[in-house]
This record gives structure tokens, sequence and C-alpha cells, in this order.
């Protein structure tokens, strides 16, 4: 029998089929966005998100909601390539008996969604199937200097994270029966941040034009795969301080009442959609504070960039040393 493949053994496989770049000056497959010239000092970044019923969402959603964060996790992406949205193409599978007033309700959570993040939506395709699919596609743009991309890490680069981990993770599990046993104000927070995720575009504008950053992802397959991705693409390793990953209170709660692993929590969870990055070791302070006063946002420092030899890291609250194994999301084998 055939061994099932991954998502990103399979997108490499694939990718392999196709033809070679026609430009240099072109990004394609394996960041966040697609990179592709502009004008004098703008690329133009193009990415698609299709969200799946009952794979990345759930039915029992408000339909609103669906929508909106459909697009919210599409925009994510141009964030974290240091963009701007711009303009948003939305393909919809609706079941055969879809009434016209959910459908509505759909398009005025995109249309919500739109506004927050000033993008329009310029065309799309609706289609009936046996599930319900949203297909995001996305076109922003970045000023040429504040292109941030996965392969720019350096050795001794400082590994940052913006606000919590793990909370959507948690707000999927209480959303789909577990808050049962956990029936308190903690609940509605991590259910928030699973059902109204936050693109963190506003941060971006704020770190994009430093110049401290030199490498970046959001956090939509947790931690410990995203952080595997930037060394990848840098070609070097990292070590990842577990006493140093931001857990909130409502996570923490529901943690000890679950009897479940800060840990892997924290490294494991997805759909966070919080940005991971490498920052220059001598800017941290600096950024620190200017995107706490500009947005109210807290940036953590979680670990650091090294040598691809050591491979990537985690290193225990004991100070022991154990390999970091990717566990997180893979939308072909969950």
């Amino acid at each position: 029998m055939e061994k099932r493949i991954g998502e990103f053994e399979l997108i490499d496989r694939l990718s392999n089929r196709l033809n070679k770049l026609s430009s240099k000056k072109i990004i394609g497959i394996g960041d966040d966005c697609a990179v592709i010239p502009y004008s004098r000092t703008e690329y133009k970044l193009l990415t698609v998100d299709v969200q799946v019923e009952n794979r990345h969402f759930l039915k029992t959603m408000a339909p609103a909601d669906i929508g909106k964060r459909a697009v919210v996790v599409a925009v994510s992406d141009i964030a974290a390539m240091g963009g701007k949205p711009e303009y948003i193409l939305v393909s919809l599978v609706l079941l055969s008996n879809t009434k016209s007033d959910y459908m509505d309700k759909i398009y005025d959570g995109i249309s919500t969604a739109c506004k927050i993040y000033g993008t329009d939506v310029i065309g799309g395709n609706i289609s009936t199937g046996r599930q319900m699919i949203i297909d995001i596609f996305v076109i922003g743009r970045v000023l040429k200097k504040n292109l941030i991309t996965r392969s720019g890490a350096k050795t001794g680069d400082k590994i940052l994270v913006t606000g919590t981990l793990g909370d959507a993770n948690l707000g999927r599990q209480i959303l789909k029966g577990a808050k049962h046993d956990f029936n308190n104000v903690g609940s509605d927070y991590l259910i928030s941040r699973f059902v109204n995720p936050t693109a963190r575009v506003k941060v971006v504008e704020v770190m994009a034009n430093t110049g401290y950053l030199t490498s970046m992802i959001d956090l939509s397959d947790g931690l410990s795969s995203d952080i595997g991705h930037i060394c990848v693409s840098s070609h070097v390793g990292c070590l990842i301080y577990e006493d140093k990953l931001p857990v909130s209170p409502q996570a923490m709660n529901f943690i000890k009442i679950k009897k479940l692993s800060k840990t892997e929590i924290a490294l494991n969870g997805g759909e966070d959609y919080e940005l991971l990055f490498s920052v220059k070791p001598n800017y941290i302070d600096r950024l620190k504070a200017l995107v706490k006063s500009k947005t109210n946002t807290v940036l953590t420092e979680i670990g650091e960039i090294t040598e691809k030899s050591t491979g990537m890291k985690l290193i225990k609250k004991s100070g022991q040393k154990q390999k970091l194994i990717a566990k997180g999301w893979d939308h072909l084998k969950k």
C-alpha cells in the first residue's frame, strides 16, 4: 500500500512537474504569496486560500462569520510578506438547497472583512457541490524595499511572534463539543480566536519599513511546522525556548481543565494567523516598543536562528535540547 503523502511533499512533487519560472524577478511556489513585477518601486502579491466545510470552518458557525473568516485567512498571507491587500475574487461551492438569505449573510461577512482591510471584491464564481467551499484569491501590493520572504533568516537572528499561540485550536475544540466541561468566560474568547481571527496587516504596516525583519510567515499550520518552512527556505536551523512560548490566560485555564500539554498546544495548534518572524538581534527592544505603541500588539521573543547543521531544536525548561518535530496542520493527513 502506498504511503500517504503529506501536503508539503505533494506541493514539492507537483511543483517539480511544472516549467521553471520564466524570470528570476518572480517568486513562485514556496512562500506565502507569489510575487510578480509591477512598477519601479512595487511588486504585486498573489495568493489563494481555499476553506472547506468541517475542515477549515464548522457548518454550525454563523454564515457571516464563515465569509469574514475566509477573507481574513487569505489576507493574512499578504501581510506575511510585508504587503497590503487590494482586491479579492471569491469562488463559492454551495449545496444546491442553500437559501438565498444564507448566501446573503456569507457575503455580508465578506463585505465586513473587505471594509476592515481596505479591499474590494472584483469577481468570482459560484457552483454547487456536496459540501460548502469558499475559495479566496487576493491581489496585494508591497514596496520592493519592504518585501519580506521566508528565505532571509540569518544565523544569530532572533525569532519573534505576535500575540499568543494555540487559542484558535482550543476554540475549535470547544465548538466541537468540549464546552460542556468548560463553561466559563474564557470559552468565548477562545471561540472568537477561531471564528474571528485577525490578519496582522496593521502590525506589518509598522514593521515592514523598519528594515529590522529578515524573514516572516503567518501561523496557519502551527509554529512547529511554520518555523520549519522558514528554516528550509533560509537554509538555517533554530532554537525554540519552551518557557518563552506565549499562551493566553484563557488558554491556560482550558489546558489545566483538560489536562493538556501547554507546549504541544503552543507548538502545534495552528490557525492562529499570528506572525512568526526573524529579526536582526540589535533591534529587538526597539521593534517591540514601536509595535506596542502603534498597534498595542505584544511581540514575544521565543528563540533564535542557528546554523543549518544544528537542525531545529526545542530547549526544554530544564535546559535539555530535543529535536523539534513539525506536528502542525497538514491538510492531507488530518
